[in-house]
């Protein structure tokens, strides 16, 4: 299995979206529809599973009847691109690279490969965890075509791995 640990704000939005839109805009369409284009071309490219590591988390449940405002928002995003929201990281005290770290030691599933799309540095490379980020920015767009591009490579790395000592050029 291939995961995306995704963070949203930041990701899925960012300064200028939110620049041009109004509250009651917000309220009906808090992400940026472009980047959620680019998480999708990323889940279709990889088929990886996206679990959420973002505050929004918080708000979000595997049983919709239990989602907040905030997760019945994220699923209906989700549900318009075709996609879905596997599972959620855990609340830790230590951050969110330990998150990522247990859920990673406690999924049921092997993982072939990850990567974690985040606007902010959670002590990645201090955690082992480095090679495994795709850094957007909050002021400069968010998650945009580059991104996706790396996530991608990142998750298939292990394919490209394969194909090149099968097929060396």
């Amino acid at each position: 299995m291939k995961i995306i640990f995704l963070d949203i704000d930041g990701v899925l939005n960012s300064t200028q979206f939110y620049e041009r839109k109004s509250n009651n805009e917000l309220l009906e369409e808090p992400f940026d529809r472009n980047n959620a284009l680019q998480l999708k071309r990323i889940v279709e490219a990889t088929d990886a599973k996206v679990v959420l590591t973002s505050t929004w988390r918080g708000g979000w449940h595997k049983n919709p009847v239990l989602c907040t405002l905030e997760g019945k928002l994220l699923n209906q995003l989700f549900s318009s691109l075709g996609i879905s929201i596997y599972d959620k990281t855990p609340v830790l005290k230590e951050g969110r690279a330990a998150e990522i770290k247990a859920y990673l030691e406690s999924c049921p599933e092997k993982v072939s490969a990850y990567v974690i799309i985040d606007d902010n540095d959670f002590h990645w490379k201090k955690n082992g965890l480095a090679r495994h980020v795709v850094q957007t920015d909050f002021e400069n767009g968010g998650l945009k075509e580059e991104h996706a591009d790396q996530s991608i490579a990142i998750l298939n790395e292990n394919l490209l791995s394969r194909f090149r000592r099968l097929c060396p050029i």
